[in-house]
Parts: structure tokens; C-alpha cells; sequence
């Protein structure tokens, strides 16, 4: 037996649980002066048993469920205690649904006090147990009668014990080092020293942990492991830490010890929970409650996605839980529910992820986000958080705080989804960054679309700086590593300009280079006023290709910086409107204009007059009568 096993108590109050785990090994649990003069558990005790085995012993009294929750929530197995003289219990009923939302699925009952009832009220009682045991999911569990007091059924007791502690299997588990805190003291020549379960990995002496939610780091002087001193303890087993430095932090129970930034703390978590059979009162949303977390308690407010109004018995539900505090959690953690006043046990479940985005029923499929985070695959929980990191790039170390996960982990996924290319890798400050390869597809869209909104609106302006840029995506939460990257990506693709410091949707150099050419073009039709070349001829001067001189024409045109005469050549707009002053002039005395006066002014062939003439009665600006003309409406 080289694995560490732990064992939880639970059961009613005065049902003998102390008195059975001293029966099986000879220690008394209960350490508190109150505890032994009231003859009832308090607070949780502990017993060394074979060589690695550890039994919790847990108070049944309903005003101390809170610590019976410390005690069992990192155990393997539950050793049930239920007294034979009173049968199942209030607590009894309570405890078994905390084992079950905690996921301790297996174990034994202990059905003790034999000695106080006849054969007849046994079998009676063992069946009302079988009966409880079944109904609530615990199917084939073993009822071994004995009394603590004559030591009667407990040589068969401890052979079920090591049978169900051979059989039991701790699930692989890669994660940073982890240990819940549920004893907190201080002992003179050594100072902290803090006891618990290891849940992952192993803690060594000389090794840096944090404390949490607190953050202050401190060294371990010492491990002991059942009583022994150790160079390091590992997962499944109860280690008391010897710690230095940290006492800002004053670590309690419910504080949590890790390595140094490798787990973030949250004020908001996911959860999945079932309810009760039967719930205290009417439950329902941003209602305060007790929420339970390893060995630490906090006060929260909870609503879920459901339809429902108030929760109902016997119902799963998704639930999102604000707390009061900064707490600590990691997704796949057991989480229980109580209610605020009277405190009971109303559900519990699973946590699902810590600080989640805003899920908006109308907005987001949020059935379909909770079945991803309930699946198994770490690799789709990641796809579907960068799903949701929106704009922002994340680190590896990002993603191993978030989701509790080793580095190695994380970092081996990251590179497949790189080779994938559904995400992208780049480098920023020293540190190596990813985004998800659709957002920023759709951010280097959003960027062109503001872009050529703003360089619209400032003409003057041939392209934006980073500053300018941050700063009107803003409202999308973009972060400054990812706008670099979406900036140097469209770059790179083409869809941006750069120039300088400056950012374009348009190639800069080239809109240069077609002012330039605009600006030449619009220079020959002022020159030239009413005696303008044709295309041809312009892209002769310029000696620039024909197709290029007519499409800068056209642009021009849709302008309004040039005209065109009838589809014959074109005009400056300047040299229209002198025209058309001219034309006002005149009219202001005479009623009538003669051709002649209109080519003098104009100083130029038939070639151009006709059509000039033309445009001026096609447009409104001039009415003919004869060979004369009279003032149109538009003029």
C-alpha cells in the first residue's frame, strides 16, 4: 500500500465518529478543551492510520457543517457513521448530499451502537440505509455493523476499509502544486505552520509558494508527512508545512498555496450544480449564499441561465456567482451552495472557469459555451476561450493562471493550434504572445472600415498613428499587443499601408503618386481653360498611359473638380464658374447674349463653343432663341 489514502468522516451528530476512528487507530481526534468537556467534534481532527492512510474526523452538528465541508473536501473516501439506536438523521441526510455534490462517490457506512438494539431494529435500520444509500446514487456502498465501545464488527470494518482503499484510484493530475489550507497555527522554534491536502504535484523544502487570495510569497523550512519529517510531500497526501515569511497574509483556513504566479484569483466563476431533493425555501436570483471552495467559505450572489425563477429541487442548473471577496478557484474544483439564513445545503456541483466573459442570453449561446467547459478536452476549452479573449493577445502563462494547467501543458496545445494556424504566435516585449487567427481576421477589417472613415473625415490626413489608432478602437477592448500584430499582419497581407509612423487602408506611396498625377492633370485644365486637350493629349505631356489619365479624369470628375462638356472634352470647375459669373454679369443688364459675346469671352475655337453652347441649354443655364441666348432657370 505505497499510495496515500484519505479517508472523511461523516455523520449526525453524537453517532460516534470520534469514538470509531479511535476504535481503528488508538487516537483521540478531538484536540480542542470544548470539544472533549462537550463531548461533540467542533472543528475537524485528524488520525494517522497504517501507513498512508488519513482519516478526517468531521463535526455532525448542524452549526458546524462549515468545517465538516473543510474536512471532506479533498478526501477519497467517506466512512458513513450512522448510529443503529437513532437510524438516519437530518446531518446524516446532509453530509451524504455534501460527499455526493463534493464527487466522493466512494466509501463504506458504518453502522455503530449495535450494542444498544435487538436484531430486529438492526435489520430495519440497515435497510431505511441501504434504502437512503441507493436513492441517492450510492449503489452497492457496504454496511458493516459495529460498536466503537465493545470493538464488536470493527475487525471486519478495517478489512473493508483496505479492500476499498486498494480498490480506489486518484485520477492523473499534471497541475502546478496545490495545497487548500485547513489548519493554520503557530509553533514555538518553528513559527507557521499550516496543514492540508496536497491536490497536485509536490511541495519541497526550500521551495517559494504563494499564498492566495492574499498574494504574499513565502519559503518552506520544513514538511512533515504522518508526523515525519520529509523532503517533499506530493498529491494525495496530508503534509504539515513549516513556513517562513508570508505572515502579512496571516494564512487561515481557506487560503490556498501555490507556486508564484501560477493561479489567478477571481471575483466571478461558472459553475454547473444539481439541487437538493428538497430546497429550505423559494431560491431565487442575486440571493446571497454560502459557497464552498476546498476549505474556504465565501459569501457570494449567484443567478444562472436557466429559465427558471427560483431554483427547483432535484435540478441542474448553470449558475454564475459573484462573491463578496477575492476567491480562489480552478476549473473541475467541487463546489457546494448554502443558503444565506437558516444555512443549509441547498446544491452542488462543479466549477466550470473563473473570471468568464459576459454571456448575454440574446448575444451568446451559452448552453453551448457550459457544454464545452463540462466536456473533457482541454484542447476545445482553449479553442473556445480565445473564442472569447475578443481583440486581446494572451500569454502562455495567461492561460496557465486561468485554467490551473502546467506550462509544459498548455504550451504543448498552443503549438498544435499554432500548426494548425488557428492561432497566431508572435513575439512582444520579450515575451511570446497569441492571438486567435479570426479575430484577427475580423480586426484588421474593423481597422481598413475606421480607417477610411476617419481619412474621409480628415482629408487633409494621409494615415493614422498607433496612438490614433488605439484610441478609436478602443470601444472594441483592443489590446496594444494585438494592434500591433493586426497592424504589422494586414501590413504584411496587404490590406494596410505603412509609411513612417503612419498606418493607411490605401498604399500611401501610390496615393502619393496619384495626388501628384491629379494635381498635374488639374493644372493642364486650368491652364488651358476653355481651349482644354483631349485625354490623349494630356497623357502625351505627362507621358503617362491613357488609361490611367482617364480614370484619374473620371475620379475628377465624381469630384466635381472637372467637367464634362457633353462627353467631348472637359472643363475646370474654376473656369466653369467664370463662365458662369460672366454669364450673370451680362444678364443683369441685357436680356439676350449673342454667340459672338460668348466667344469672345471665352477666347476660343468653334471646336469648343459648340459644345459649350450645348451644355449651357442641355443643363438649364441658358435658353436659345434663334442665334441668340436668354438666361435659364439654374443660372
Amino acid at each position: 500500500m505505497n499510495k496515500h489514502t484519505i479517508i472523511g468522516m461523516a455523520g449526525h451528530i453524537d453517532h460516534g465518529k470520534t469514538a470509531l476512528i479511535r476504535a481503528l487507530t488508538g487516537i483521540e481526534t478531538d484536540r480542542l478543551k470544548e470539544e472533549r468537556e462537550r463531548g461533540i467534534t467542533i472543528d475537524i481532527g485528524f488520525a494517522y492510520w497504517l501507513d498512508n492512510v488519513t482519516i478526517i474526523d468531521v463535526p455532525g452538528h448542524e452549526k458546524f457543517v462549515r468545517n465538516m465541508v473543510a474536512g471532506v473536501s479533498t478526501v477519497d473516501l467517506f466512512l458513513l457513521v450512522i448510529a443503529a439506536d437513532d437510524g438516519v438523521m437530518p446531518q446524516t441526510r446532509e453530509h451524504l448530499d455534501i460527499l455526493k455534490f463534493f464527487g466522493v462517490r466512494s466509501g463504506i457506512v458504518a453502522l455503530n451502537k449495535i450494542d444498544l438494539v435487538d436484531e430486529e431494529w438492526l435489520s430495519l435500520v440497515e435497510e431505511d440505509i441501504r434504502t437512503l444509500m441507493e436513492d441517492n446514487g450510492f449503489m452497492n456502498v457496504p454496511i458493516i455493523p459495529v460498536s466503537a465501545v465493545s470493538k464488536q464488527g470493527i475487525d471486519r470494518l478495517e478489512a473493508e476499509l483496505k479492500s476499498a482503499i486498494a480498490r480506489t484510484e486518484r485520477p492523473e493530475n499534471d497541475r502546478p502544486f496545490r495545497m487548500p489550507v485547513d489548519r493554520s497555527f503557530l509553533s514555538r522554534g518553528f513559527g507557521r505552520i499550516v496543514t492540508g491536502t496536497v491536490l497536485s504535484s509536490r511541495v519541497a523544502v526550500g521551495d517559494t509558494l504563494q499564498i492566495l487570495p492574499a498574494g504574499d510569497e513565502c519559503k518552506v523550512r520544513g514538511v512533515q508527512v504522518h508526523q515525519k519529517s520529509v523532503a517533499e510531500a506530493s498529491a494525495g497526501q496530508r503534509a504539515a508545512i513549516n513556513l517562513s515569511g508570508g505572515e502579512k497574509s496571516k494564512p487561515e483556513r481557506g487560503s490556498v498555496l501555490v507556486p508564484p504566479g501560477s493561479m489567478d484569483t477571481c471575483r466571478e466563476l461558472l459553475a454547473v450544480i444539481h439541487t437538493t431533493a428538497q430546497l429550505p425555501y423559494r431560491i431565487k436570483r442575486h440571493q446571497s449564499a454560502h459557497v464552498h471552495l476546498g476549505t474556504a467559505e465565501y459569501l457570494a450572489k449567484m443567478t444562472w441561465y436557466e429559465e427558471d425563477s427560483a431554483m427547483n429541487p432535484n435540478q441542474t442548473y448553470h449558475i454564475r456567482v459573484r462573491f463578496d471577496e477575492e476567491a480562489v478557484a480552478a476549473p473541475g474544483d467541487p463546489i457546494l451552495i448554502r443558503s444565506f439564513s437558516p444555512v443549509t445545503t441547498i446544491a452542488g456541483g462543479r466549477v466550470l472557469e473563473i473570471n468568464p466573459p459576459r454571456l448575454k442570453k440574446n448575444e451568446t449561446d451559452w448552453a453551448e459555451y457550459c457544454r464545452i467547459l463540462e466536456g473533457d478536452s482541454l484542447n476545445d476549452t482553449l479553442r473556445l476561450l480565445f473564442d472569447h479573449f475578443g481583440y486581446r493577445s494572451v500569454t502562455t502563462g495567461d492561460i496557465c493562471r486561468k485554467l490551473f494547467q502546467s506550462e509544459d501543458r498548455i504550451q504543448s496545445l498552443l503549438t498544435k493550434m499554432v500548426r494548425q494556424k488557428t492561432v497566431h504566435r508572435f513575439e512582444y516585449q520579450d515575451a511570446l504572445h497569441f492571438i486567435d487567427a479570426k479575430k484577427l481576421e475580423e480586426a484588421v477589417g474593423i481597422i481598413r472600415q475606421k480607417m477610411e472613415q476617419e481619412l474621409n473625415r480628415q482629408k487633409a490626413k494621409r494615415g493614422l498613428n498607433f496612438g490614433e489608432l488605439f484610441n478609436i478602437l478602443k470601444p472594441y477592448r483592443v489590446s496594444e499587443p494585438f494592434l500591433q500584430r493586426a497592424l504589422a499582419y494586414g501590413v504584411n497581407k496587404g490590406l494596410l499601408f505603412k509609411e513612417n509612423e503612419y498606418y493607411s487602408h490605401r498604399d500611401m506611396a501610390a496615393a502619393g503618386e496619384r495626388a501628384r498625377l491629379q494635381n498635374e492633370v488639374e493644372q493642364i485644365y486650368l491652364q488651358n481653360r476653355f481651349s482644354p486637350p483631349d485625354l490623349d493629349t494630356v497623357a502625351a505631356q505627362l507621358e503617362k498611359d491613357v488609361k490611367d489619365i482617364k480614370t484619374i479624369a473620371l475620379d475628377l470628375a465624381r469630384q466635381e473638380v472637372l467637367q464634362s462638356i457633353g462627353g467631348k472634352y472637359y472643363l475646370h470647375r474654376q473656369v466653369i464658374n467664370d463662365l458662369f459669373e460672366f454669364l450673370r454679369r451680362h444678364f443683369s443688364k441685357n436680356e439676350r447674349i449673342e454667340i459672338a459675346a460668348i466667344k469672345s469671352f471665352v477666347d476660343s475655337t468653334r471646336k469648343y463653343v459648340i459644345p459649350l453652347l450645348e451644355f449651357l441649354d442641355n443643363k438649364g443655364y441658358t435658353i436659345r432663341q434663334g442665334d441668340a441666348r436668354i438666361k435659364g432657370n439654374r443660372l
